[in-house]
């Protein structure tokens, strides 16, 4: 028997682990059975906290339910890709398409906490900086997303490696920024910093 195989868009190479078994015995040990179960518990918890948020902005009209939907959203998203929801059936542009939704996870986050500690009225200088990490951000996910569609690179870590060079950089000016808020006098302020410490 000769199987001809290839790594999928998202770069990752084939994995294999054959076995023979007999008919009757075809869920025998499933493979990740646990990680399966795991990943699927998940989705279901986000998918029911994001339906709570959705309508905690529809009912109260305050942006910060809007923004952490919109986190939620990324989340969700992402666990259900985990599970082989929407995503095993792109056969084009899969890693553009997980790339710009589960990034939103990164700047959202942001966002969200502009809008929770209301930055923009008690600390506008410090706004300008919260409001401009999650912005070039956005604009670095587009670039590679539109990247990797038009010349098809190698994705795996080390054709896109400089994404990940920029989310590193991401992380670091957000660690520097939660600290920052931690030594706020602001309740908020301290509690979305401990958070973005974490």
């Amino acid at each position: 028997l000769i199987v001809k195989v290839q790594g999928n868009q998202m770069g990752y190479p084939p994995y294999f682990n054959l076995s023979a078994r007999s008919p009757n015995q075809k869920y025998y040990h499933q493979l990740f059975q646990y990680q399966n179960a795991f990943n699927i518990f998940f989705f279901g918890v986000s998918f029911i906290v994001l339906l709570y948020h959705v309508l905690q902005y529809l009912y109260l009209k305050e942006r910060v339910y809007l923004w952490f939907s919109i986190w939620l959203l990324s989340v969700t998203f992402t666990l259900a890709m985990t599970v082989g929801f929407f995503i095993g059936s792109l056969t084009m542009y899969r890693y553009a398409f997980w790339i710009l939704l589960s990034n939103g996870v990164f700047y959202s986050f942001w966002f969200f906490g502009r809008s929770f500690i209301q930055s923009k009225s008690k600390y506008p200088k410090l706004d300008k900086v919260i409001i401009t990490l999650p912005i070039l951000l956005i604009i670095e996910i587009i670039l590679i997303a539109i990247y990797s569609v038009v010349f098809n690179p190698q994705t795996r870590f080390t054709g896109l490696g400089y994404h990940y060079l920029v989310l590193n950089i991401f992380t670091f000016a957000s660690l520097i920024l939660s600290v920052i808020l931690v030594l706020k006098k602001d309740l908020f302020a301290k509690y979305f910093g401990v958070g973005g410490l974490v």
